[in-house]
């Protein structure tokens, strides 16, 4: 066994020592090989070096005048592109209303409730709802009208809301009636819309004091089959705040066309704030974001 492990050691390093070999002149050979051409390409670097010296004059006047030109398409191509990137920033920028909520009111919440030790325990905004109600906003004068009557109010709640509007057909018999025009925001898009509220609309209405005390919302009673009793109802969460907007043209996204929508008269918004336990909180985190509250 261990004389042909021996043998099997010789083979094996004969083996190798001839492949070495074999590749140190294969080195040799292709060194030899690659030098000429490095002399023969120095040679006619340095001929070419000569005749680029006679032509240089008349290509450094054009290169200069390509640069010239670059630049100049360079500088408005990065205008553009500025101007651009402020309208990307502009559209994507975070709501500042969600920043102040996560940031200032639910560290302030927590620390003054002891009550919640979580962050998903604290009141939130659940929706902001605009709505435009046929017989009381419109100048129609009617419970329910043909939907093509308040195209132009639909618009008006597009326009400000940023989001198609939604007829308003309870209770009605035929599809082509409605009651009115209504937007549904959640989200970052209703504390957006909180924020041109408070800053923008309701200082310039004359008759805006304060918000009142939320009020309770009741859901909705649930189907109990026949012959079981009704469940007890639990506490609910949710309050909300109604206010009146009286003149729905002080919003800056309808003064561009102003004759357009001068029919449109008023709405009225809902303000829905859930995991509330009582009233007075949810009032009180609407207040945080600068909405004055009027007494009991």
């Amino acid at each position: 066994f261990f004389l042909m492990l021996s043998l099997i050691r010789q083979q094996v390093q004969k083996s190798l020592l001839h492949d070495l070999s074999h590749l140190k002149q294969g080195l040799s050979a292709c060194s030899i090989h690659c030098e000429i051409p490095l002399i023969n390409q120095g040679a006619s670097c340095k001929s070419f070096s000569a005749q680029a010296g006679q032509a240089q004059p008349q290509e450094s006047e054009a290169s200069h005048s390509d640069a010239h030109s670059s630049n100049t398409t360079q500088g408005s191509s990065s205008a553009t592109s500025s101007a651009e990137e402020a309208d990307t920033q502009a559209a994507f920028r975070p709501s500042r209303f969600l920043q102040l909520q996560q940031q200032v009111l639910q560290r302030e919440m927590m620390l003054k409730m002891g009550s919640m030790r979580r962050w998903q325990e604290l009141p939130y905004l659940k929706s902001l709802t605009l709505t435009i109600d046929s017989q009381s906003d419109t100048r129609l004068g009617a419970d329910a009208t043909e939907k093509k009557n308040l195209m132009l109010h639909a618009l008006a709640l597009e326009h400000i809301a940023g989001q198609p509007a939604a007829f308003i057909t309870h209770n009605q018999r035929s599809m082509h009636m409605a009651s009115g025009v209504q937007v549904v925001l959640t989200g970052a898009k209703g504390l957006d819309m909180l924020e041109k509220l408070i800053y923008l609309i309701l200082p310039n209405q004359m008759s805006f004091e304060g918000i009142p005390v939320a009020q309770p919302v009741k859901p909705p009673p649930k189907k109990v089959p026949k012959g079981k009793p009704q469940p007890e109802e639990a506490p609910t969460k949710l309050f909300a705040v109604d206010l009146r907007i009286d003149n729905i043209l002080l919003f800056p996204d309808l003064e561009k066309n102003f004759e357009l929508f001068e029919p449109v008269r008023s709405m009225q918004v809902r303000v829905s704030v859930d995991q509330a336990p009582s009233a007075e909180i949810a009032s009180l985190y609407l207040a945080g974001f600068g909405l004055p509250l009027l007494g009991r």
